[in-house]
């Protein structure tokens, strides 16, 4: 009897598992407002105004979830890769706040600290996901 009831409560546990909080992210509103606008003038030509992709990976939403992306690699790729047709060609700021707009997009809530530009990345290893069920960007254009 005891095995049985230990049986169902392992089966409740797997069927309803605890949500997993958002890693904490660091950016202010500021930073995400400056973001969008940098976004726009050098990201959006290729990952579409709304982040859906366009010619590039989607930036929100399932498809970006599913990448599995971590904070880490979302830094590397933005900062060193992008744009695609000038990598690094902005200023450590720039790539800062348009991190911070991707994030603010993607649902995460600004705060009192700025995303870092020296490089420093707040969560490397966890991954980087859509909050909250969203189906369009939370700081859209």
């Amino acid at each position: 009897m005891l095995i049985a009831a230990a049986l169902v409560l392992v089966a409740s546990a797997a069927a309803s598992p605890e949500p997993v909080p958002p890693a904490a992210v660091v950016f202010t509103a500021a930073q995400a407002h400056d973001g969008l606008a940098i976004f726009m003038q050098s990201c959006a030509k290729c990952h579409a105004a709304e982040l859906t992709g366009g010619s590039a990976p989607n930036l929100f939403g399932p498809a970006f979830t599913a990448s599995n992306l971590t904070f880490g690699g979302l830094n590397q790729e933005i900062t060193h890769e992008m744009p695609l047709d000038d990598p690094e060609s902005l200023s450590a700021t720039q790539y800062a706040a348009v991190i911070a707009y991707v994030l603010a997009a993607n649902c995460y809530a600004p705060g009192p600290v700025p995303y870092p530009s020296d490089g420093t990345v707040p969560n490397r290893q966890a991954k980087v996901a859509t909050q909250g069920g969203a189906t369009k960007p939370c700081a859209a254009p």
